[in-house]
Parts: structure tokens; sequence; C-alpha cells
């Protein structure tokens, strides 16, 4: 448009020109020719402009054609799905798994600033001294479990901690007993002998040799009612202990046997309190995650489990008459 005005402004200078100069015939004559002019540029801008729009047009055409060719290559791959090799299947089953990892790393940090100011909020409560405590997560705990099971140690019900595997929460757990006062002591069952003197050497770093015991229990081929004999535990090291009001499962080490931590409820049920507080550790795995649903379904010594929370990466029981 720009340059159509320009061409115009020209043709009208040079007829006013002309007529300046040579009169109205010579003008006349110079404004045929401006304009003959004009139009031989207008033709020449209209095959250019012509020349693009058949470009586009034919991109055009190609975009749909390639439309068309993945919409038929999507069309044969969704019928291919249903007959993928198992490997493909696998494969399409692991990264549905890697999918699930990383929301739930997303909600994790999405809930971090909550659950550190949280934290904080019991670490007021429970710790009175400036000794460093053990760090979460990773292989330990998670903060959003020890805050929900720190709570729980709040009511001076609770007196026996019974913990399969030791570590961070063996700590935590004997400060918060520590602090609380009254009667309370855990007791831990470790299949690391070297790990389990490590525990006992921070124990005694705080003070707190009086209120944890930490037990070395190596893994020993056991009975398990219902299921193949399996690596567990010697609890023949276990004492006779009062009524477990809290039982914490988060050993032995996965990877040892299929569902490694399933005869913790079986072969313990009967060292429960009333209305004790079972808790089963990383059971976003799908080890840990089966073990759940069969405890749900299973009574053992007259008790049952009923699911009471979905914590970060645990799962919460109370234990009830069957």
């Amino acid at each position: 448009m720009r340059r159509a005005l320009i061409l115009l402004a020209a043709v009208f200078g040079v007829a006013a020109a002309g007529l300046a100069l040579f009169g109205i015939e010579a003008a006349t004559a110079a404004l045929a020719v401006s304009w003959l002019c004009g139009l031989g540029w207008m033709v020449v801008r209209s095959r250019a402009e012509s020349a693009k729009l058949n470009q586009i047009l034919k991109h055009q055409r190609a975009s749909r054609r390639e439309l068309g060719e993945l919409q038929t290559t999507s069309k044969r791959l969704v019928r291919r799905s249903s007959v993928v090799s198992p490997s493909e299947q696998q494969a399409a089953q692991q990264l549905k798994l890697i999918r699930k990892e990383l929301y739930g790393v997303l909600v994790w940090v999405q809930r971090t600033p909550s659950v550190t100011q949280e934290l904080r909020r019991v670490y007021d409560r429970v710790v009175d001294h400036d000794r460093p405590m053990p760090e979460l997560g990773d292989w330990a705990m998670s903060a959003s479990t020890l805050i929900w099971l720190l709570d729980r140690l709040q009511n001076p019900s609770v007196r026996t901690i019974l913990e399969c595997g030791s570590g961070s929460s063996t700590i935590w757990f004997a400060t918060a007993l520590a602090k609380r006062g009254g009667e309370g002591r855990v007791v831990a069952l470790e299949t690391s002998a070297a790990y389990a003197e490590s525990t006992r050497a921070e124990l005694a770093k705080h003070g707190l040799e009086d209120r944890a015991q930490v037990l070395h229990a190596p893994l020993v081929d056991t009975t398990v009612p219902g299921r193949d004999n399996q690596p567990w535990f010697d609890l023949s090291v276990l004492p006779d202990l009062p009524p477990v009001d809290l039982l914490f499962v988060d050993g032995p080490v996965g990877g040892v046997a299929r569902q490694v931590r399933y005869p913790a409820f079986p072969l313990l049920a009967h060292r429960l309190a009333p209305d004790a507080t079972v808790v089963l550790d990383d059971t976003g795995r799908p080890a840990e995650a089966a073990i759940v649903q069969a405890w749900k379904q299973e009574t053992h010594s007259g008790r049952r489990l009923r699911q009471v929370r979905r914590l970060d990466r645990a799962t919460a029981f109370v234990s009830e008459e069957g």
C-alpha cells in the first residue's frame, strides 16, 4: 500500500511538471506514460504476489499431506499397541513408573516449604539441645512421616516402640520420649552389626542410651504363615516386651527377598497393643505397595490392620481385633 501511494504521488508529480514546462498536451503525454509505467509495475508486483500466494498454497498442501500421513501412522500405531512384544510392554510399564515418580517429586517440591515450617515447629517442641539431629530423606524416613509419628508420641500412652531397622528414626523417637518424660522406650532390630553399632554410638552421643536399645538381629531363614520361608530378622534376640504401641517397619532393606518386609505383621501381631499404630515405610515401591494390600486383608493372632493414613512415602495402620 505504501509503495502504491508513492507511485501515485510520482505520477501526479510528473504531470504537474509537464503542465508547468510544456503545456497541457505534454502534461497529458507525461501522465499517460506515467500511468503506463505504473500499470507495468503493478503487473510485475501482482505476479510476484501471485507467486508468493502459490508458494503458500503449495506449503499448505504439503502440510495437509504430512498431517494425513501422521494420522495414518497414528492409527497404525494404535492398532499395533494391542499386540506389542513383552519387551515393549515392559518398557512402557517402566516409563509409567518413571512418570509416577517424577510426579511424586513435583508434589514433594511443592510441599517442601510447608513441611519445613511444620518440621521446625516439631523440632522446637522435641529437641532441647544444640547437638545436630540426624538428617531425613534418602534412606532415612521422610520429614512428613517423622512429623506425623512425633505427634503420635506426644500421647503418654505410647510407651513401647519397636523398629524393624535402626537409624535416624531411632534417634528421633528416643529424643521425643526423653523430652516428653515418663515411661517410654525404643527397641530397634538391625541386620547389620556395623550399622547397629553406629546407631548405638549416635544414641550415646545424644545421651539417650536409657531410651533406646539396638539389637543385632541378622537375617535367618524364617517360617512365615501362609507363605514360603524367607529371610527375616532373627527374633530370638528380641526380649520380652510390654505390648508394642508403635511398630515402625523400615527394614530389612529391599531386594533381599520378594516382599521382604511382609513378615512384620504376621510374626509380630501377637506383640501389638490394642489400637497400636503400625507404619510401613517406602510404600511407594511396588513390593511395599503389595504388602499394604496383603496386610489389609489378613488376620493374624486375632488382629487386623486398618489403614488410617497415607503419608509422604509411608502408610499407617491401626491394629484392631479381627
